[in-house]
């Protein structure tokens, strides 16, 4: 998304989109095991927390495609996470730490704020459906550093 201008979008939304791009390098689904769970590939590296920023055509890359193009104020909203029994999830498939860890940066300067925003909070759901949720991201101002 490197066509988008910097800061110039009060809102970037992606709706039931980002979970068909990788979560990670090497890690795409987690695959279905024979008694019906699914659990991380063992043969596929992780790519660190500190790292996962950098990585390429990744969940994590889009969203924060979406918040360079957002200015101070501006909020990118990605919903629909958990869907297909969580199989195309990063909490699930990578860990539950991978928005933090795609925002780490921006956290630890304070220039985001991340809320993960249970679904059945937002919109009606059939009981049986798969528990999603919203990811909202806020660009704050960078703090002053004394």
């Amino acid at each position: 998304l490197d066509w988008l201008p910097d800061r110039f979008f009060h809102l970037a939304v992606a709706i039931s989109v980002l979970h068909y791009m990788r979560t990670d390098e090497y890690l795409f689904e987690l695959p279905l095991m024979r008694n019906g769970s699914r659990r991380p590939r063992s043969n596929v590296t992780r790519t660190p927390c500190a790292g996962l920023a950098a990585t390429q055509r990744t969940q994590c890359r889009a969203a924060r495609d979406m918040f360079h193009s957002v200015r101070i104020g501006g909020r990118i909203w990605v919903s629909h996470n958990g869907c297909y029994n969580g199989k195309w999830d990063p909490k699930r498939v990578w860990g539950s730490e991978y928005w933090r860890c795609c925002f780490r940066a921006e956290l630890r300067t304070g220039e985001a704020e991340l809320m993960e925003i249970p679904e059945d909070e937002l919109f009606l759901h059939p009981e049986d459906a798969d528990p999603t949720y919203s990811l909202v991201v806020v660009r704050l101002p960078p703090r002053l550093t004394a």
